[in-house]
């Protein structure tokens, strides 16, 4: 994982590293989840939908361009 997050580090394109925890559930979609960092503001848990909802808002956005957040509850 470590080298795969360098090569698209040093990638000229716009990127952003969706990071999920252990524990994705079958719940619904809620709009209510965190972004934060390895260790700072981040849960154990997060439904798929709401990890598909975060990307297409990502995709929309762009406010993590260049960055690796945790997607939480």
């Amino acid at each position: 994982m470590e080298h795969s997050d360098a090569l698209i580090r040093a990638s000229n394109l716009e990127w952003t590293i969706a990071r999920f925890p252990m524990r994705l559930t079958n719940g619904p979609q809620t709009g209510h989840y965190r972004t934060g960092y390895l260790g700072k503001n981040v849960g154990m848990q997060l439904s798929r939908a709401d990890g598909v909802d975060f990307v297409i808002q990502e995709l929309a956005k762009g406010e993590f361009v260049k960055k690796a957040p945790v997607i939480s509850y």
